[in-house]
């Protein structure tokens, strides 16, 4: 059985809200995550569940590798 993949956004755009683009559940839209620091934004990453992460910046390496340990499969 295939999973589908969690999304987490983090970009910020307020037009986002009203789109048809949220409805399927597979992307999440936190654009507080965009300035959040390292902990929120992992934080946020295992609350949803997100698989892949959408953002202006790449995270840090120690970030990345504590996201992939805390997921229950790749990211």
């Amino acid at each position: 059985m295939k999973t589908a993949m969690k999304t987490l956004l983090t970009v910020v755009n307020t037009d986002l809200a009203r789109t048809d683009f949220l409805r399927s559940g597979d992307v999440v839209h936190v654009p507080e995550a965009a300035d959040a620091d390292e902990h929120r934004l992992l934080d946020a990453l295992c609350r949803h569940g997100a698989t892949a992460l959408v953002a202006t910046q790449r995270p840090s390496d120690t970030l990345l590798h504590a996201w992939a340990r805390h997921a229950a499969g790749p990211v």
